[in-house]
């Protein structure tokens, strides 16, 4: 095991009540517009970058969706993410709604100030990116739980999906696409697309986006019709989770 970092300091407001997400600002993290009716000129989803659940490497770890008294110790508990509203606090959202746990959040100013109080031990666990924890992971710092995506990660090739770990059809990650304004012509999309294409495919590319955690999707899932479709049905997604835990943002 790696040699404990030295005692961070700790940037946290003040402790969330119960309910996982507290009003902290005043305006309601609604899930926006379909891009499909506002940018629907889209020229291709590139890359995703997948969502491990992690926590301190002293604490246990067994089966995300397997573990004893989670339900009845839920209250208890908090996790952390890079800010409310944040796409580390989502995903850590969606995955307690399918548990059926309500644990309450603890959002930091960043990403890196939550993994480092979760290395200390003040915190149970958090679904960051898996490249803003993968060292930490790698050096034993963290222990990690499950992969968020359907599909193992290379980087942690050992750590079982949360699928596989008994959380059927869950899935929960990160994805960067192009987008261009409405009114663009189909030659220039379709030119774009095919350009972003072939730089896609190029192994230096894919073997650099593995070593940050991401990958490339499939071709079948980087045509613009793809995404029009795709984005429609992430906010219908997460607007369930995101109502149900009156998810507000500062």
């Amino acid at each position: 095991m790696a040699k404990k970092p030295a005692k961070p300091v700790r940037r946290l407001p003040a402790k969330s009540k119960a309910k996982p997400a507290a009003k902290a600002g005043g305006r309601t993290a609604k899930a926006r517009k379909p891009a499909a009716k506002t940018l629907h000129k889209t020229a291709r989803t590139a890359a995703r970058k997948p969502m491990p659940k992690a926590r301190p490497a002293t604490r246990g770890a067994k089966p995300v969706a397997k573990k004893p008294g989670l339900k009845a110790n839920h209250a208890k508990l908090q996790f952390a993410s890079g800010g409310t509203g944040s796409a580390t606090h989502l995903g850590c959202v969606l995955l307690n709604s399918t548990l059926g746990v309500d644990v309450s959040h603890v959002p930091y100013r960043s990403t890196a100030l939550a993994v480092q109080d979760m290395i200390a031990g003040r915190i149970d666990y958090a679904c960051p990116i898996a490249s803003t924890a993968l060292s930490q992971v790698q050096a034993k710092q963290l222990k990690a739980i499950a992969i968020l995506t359907k599909t193992r990660l290379p980087m942690l090739s050992d750590l079982a999906t949360a699928q596989e770990q008994g959380l059927s059809n869950f899935e929960a990650y990160i994805w960067n696409a192009i987008f261009l304004p409405k009114g663009a012509a189909p030659a220039i999309v379709a030119k774009l697309n095919d350009a972003l294409g072939k730089t896609l495919d190029k192994p230096e590319v894919q073997n650099r986006l593995q070593q940050i955690g991401g990958e490339v999707v499939a071709r079948d899932r980087r045509s613009p019709d793809y995404l029009r479709q795709f984005v429609t049905s992430e906010i219908a997604k997460w607007a369930v989770p995101i109502k149900a835990a009156a998810i507000t943002i500062d």
